[in-house]
Formats: C-alpha cells, sequence, structure tokens
C-alpha cells in the first residue's frame, strides 16, 4: 500500500517535466549550431521563462491535490497528494537540469551530465537507506527531492562557471520573457539572436 501511494505522487510530481522536457529536446539540437554567446542567452531565457511557468502550475497543483487525487483515484490514495507536495520542492528546480543539461549535450558536454546523474544516484542511494526504514514513503520522497537539488545545484553551478551567467540571469523573469510570450506564441521565438548577455 505504502509503494503504491508513493508511486502514484511520483507519477504525478513527474509529468511537471513534460515542459521542460518537450523544450529541452528541441533546444538540444540549436545548443550547439549557433554562437556561444546565443545559445547561452537562448538556454539563460529558457530557464528563467520554464522555471517560471512550471512554479505557477506547481502552486495551483499543489493547492488542489488533495481534491484531485481522492477525485480521479479514490480515497485509499489520499495519502498521495501530501506526497506530492514534498516531491515538487525538488522536481520543480529540477527543470533547469533538464534545461542546462541539453546546452551542455550541444555543446558536447556530455560528461558533465553524468557526473550530476551520479550524483543525483548516490544522494537518493544513501538517503534512500538512511531514511526509508524509518519513515517510509516520506523517507523516499526526502531522499528524492535531496539528490533532485544536489543534481540541480551540481549543474547550474558548472553552468554559471563555464558561461559566466550570473543566478539572477537563469531563475530571474524579466520583462522581456513576458513580451515576446504575449507577442510569438510560436517555439521558434526563443532561438532569436540577440546582441548582448541576458
Amino acid at each position: 500500500k505504502s509503494l503504491g501511494i508513493y508511486s502514484l505522487s511520483v507519477n504525478l510530481a513527474q509529468m511537471l517535466w513534460l515542459l521542460p522536457q518537450a523544450v529541452a529536446t528541441i533546444f538540444l539540437s540549436y545548443a550547439g549550431s549557433g554562437n556561444s554567446l546565443q545559445a547561452i542567452q537562448q538556454t539563460n531565457q529558457l530557464c528563467r521563462l520554464t522555471l517560471s511557468i512550471l512554479a505557477v502550475v506547481t502552486i495551483g497543483l499543489a493547492c488542489t491535490i488533495h481534491f484531485l487525487i481522492p477525485f480521479l483515484y479514490g480515497v485509499e490514495f489520499v495519502d498521495s497528494a501530501f506526497l506530492f507536495q514534498l516531491l515538487v520542492i525538488g522536481i520543480v528546480p529540477f527543470c533547469l537540469t533538464t534545461i542546462i543539461s541539453s546546452y551542455f549535450g550541444g555543446n558536447g558536454l556530455i560528461k558533465i551530465n553524468l557526473i550530476g546523474s551520479f550524483i543525483g544516484f548516490v544522494a537518493c542511494f544513501a538517503f534512500d537507506l538512511l531514511l526509508v526504514p524509518t519513515m517510509g514513503n516520506k523517507g523516499a520522497a526526502i531522499a528524492t527531492i535531496i539528490s533532485y537539488t544536489v543534481s540541480t545545484v551540481y549543474s547550474v553551478l558548472i553552468y554559471m562557471n563555464r558561461t559566466g551567467s550570473p543566478l539572477w540571469s537563469v531563475i530571474i523573469l524579466k520583462k522581456e520573457d513576458i513580451q515576446m510570450l504575449k507577442d510569438k506564441l510560436n517555439i521558434k521565438a526563443f532561438f532569436q539572436p540577440k546582441n548582448t548577455l541576458s
């Protein structure tokens, strides 16, 4: 029963990755095709937009998940709601890793992605051993949060170091991002060249 409840919460939470994964898949082919400055600008903007959109969607789901799960799956799975709310703490920031991984992949830096994945795996495995025996599925959720957070911090720090991008340019939404969405509801708009580093 505990495993079933946890599996449902994980599956629901990971559905939030549909947007960043779709964007990352498209961006992978662009990341290595233009000049380095353009690729950095595109990565920064995609990170800002994806994180902002995902945060808004997640807040809405987190506030309604206690009603949605019993309605969709039955009251037997109501405990999945709390685990979902826990898991999104790590899942939302991890969307940055998804976008940044495409930047690294497009530039032939696969090793960085592999190291980040390995660090996340080790963290998850270690904290699962530590927390699951005493806390059950809540311990598994905490271990997952730690794993995603560690991977995200690693990816973002390496990206900032290699590109010279400040943290605010990766996570803080700008007016031009919002205006771009209003003006061009087309994925190609994300990949228009700019003259200055954002």
